[in-house]
């Protein structure tokens, strides 16, 4: 599955470049063992490109994004619902799916306690998340780094962070302390992305606009798709879709297991 041209063809453009590489990442931890909680699912184009795991349960608190949902991937089960307070039975999964989620999610110690309590031991928990390191890794902020201005560096970044609607950006260890007080035990961590990638991808959400704009007024990303725009948008951004570990980056990617 070509997970980045999936993307570029279905919604905004910076989302092929980081959501092709979370998929990467994802693949490369399969197999899943079921059923799997996606937890955030959103609009569930992630399940949708993924290799089919059954069963696989949406949960999210976005009842339009569920709706849109429930025509992107039949067979999967979509609840409405907050991952601080989750409607499923204590060990009702195999895996937990969070990806790009809990920085979201302003009562973190809670969700994370739901995600341990729905898992059965020995449970794996999944989950990728913005860094510490984001905010100053952005385009914007690294101009205004490099002009001598870190004020406005720092507002930038803050700026950016608070638009994303960004509550967390720890750094691994802060994340490997979070989820051992869950009950978690952390079995592999590590951050994604290159600087110059995350600079492309800060870039690519302001060329994101129009389609942004067409999906908030017709419900689809692209009225009238342009091949050329395609190719351009490929081989500009493919090259940095790449989910390899790097030694410090905007992007991190944990695997735990329930105790």
């Amino acid at each position: 599955m070509d997970y980045f041209r999936s993307y570029l063809d279905n919604g905004p453009v910076f989302a092929a470049l980081l959501r092709g590489a979370e998929c990467l990442l994802m693949e490369r931890a399969m197999p899943f063992e079921p059923p799997v909680l996606d937890l955030g699912c959103g609009d569930g184009f992630f399940s949708s490109v993924l290799p089919r795991v059954e069963p696989w349960v949406g949960l999210d608190p976005d009842g339009a994004a569920l709706r849109f949902a429930r025509h992107s991937r039949l067979g999967n089960t979509l609840v409405c619902g907050d991952g601080a307070r989750m409607p499923f039975p204590d060990g009702a999964f195999a895996t937990v799916v969070s990806n790009s989620v809990l920085e979201h999610v302003p009562p973190l110690a809670e969700t994370l306690a739901e995600a341990h309590r729905v898992l059965r031991p020995g449970g794996r928990f999944l989950m990728t998340a913005p860094s510490d390191r984001f905010a100053g890794m952005l385009l914007g902020s690294s101009l205004a780094s490099a002009a001598g201005w870190p004020r406005l560096a720092r507002a930038y970044g803050d700026w950016f962070n608070g638009h994303s609607r960004h509550y967390h950006t720890f750094n691994v260890e802060t994340w490997q302390e979070w989820l051992q007080r869950a009950g978690f035990h952390v079995e592999r961590a590590h951050y994604y992305l290159s600087a110059p990638a995350l600079r492309a991808f800060d870039l690519a959400h302001y060329l994101s606009v129009p389609r942004l704009i067409s999906r908030k007024l017709t419900g689809r990303w692209m009225l009238f798709p342009n091949p050329l725009t395609g190719i351009v948008y490929d081989r500009w951004l493919r090259r940095y879709c790449d989910p390899r570990p790097v030694e410090t980056g905007p992007f991190l990617f944990v695997e735990a297991r329930k105790r």
